[in-house]
């Protein structure tokens, strides 16, 4: 009979699920901010942005939220990119921080108009 290390079959798993929030962000101009510190091995699971208030007057208002660390920063590797309107905007997508720790980062863009506030929450596991 076949066991799980005959097989090559990962015993890798997570009992770990951290569901984290920055602080209330007010930028007070458009710019590129480290919010959320992420541990090695860490796999993100979703991100949500939730604008408080809305940015005002730009057309081109935007809030991304993506990530730094653990290899070359991509400027077009992100999770979600939203435009400053009040309310929800949720995302899945994936990413693991297979070879080094790293932090969730938000650029933010008023298209001169005025900056609004918002909150980021991501969850992510720890897989051992």
């Amino acid at each position: 009979m076949a066991t799980l290390t005959d097989m090559n079959a990962s015993l890798n798993q997570s009992d770990h699920i951290w569901f984290a929030r920055s602080k209330v962000i007010t930028p007070a101009a458009d710019g590129y901010f480290s919010i959320i510190r992420v541990p090695r091995t860490a796999f993100v699971i979703g991100t949500w942005v939730l604008v408080t208030t809305a940015f005002g007057a730009g057309a081109g208002a935007s809030i991304t939220v993506g990530y730094s660390g653990n290899q070359v920063v991509d400027s077009a590797a992100y999770f979600l990119t939203t435009t400053g309107a009040a309310g929800y905007t949720a995302e899945n997508v994936p990413y693991w921080f297979s070879a080094d720790k790293g932090a969730i980062t938000v650029t933010t863009n008023a298209d001169s108009g005025t900056q609004g506030t918002f909150v980021v929450f991501v969850t992510f596991a720890q897989i051992s």
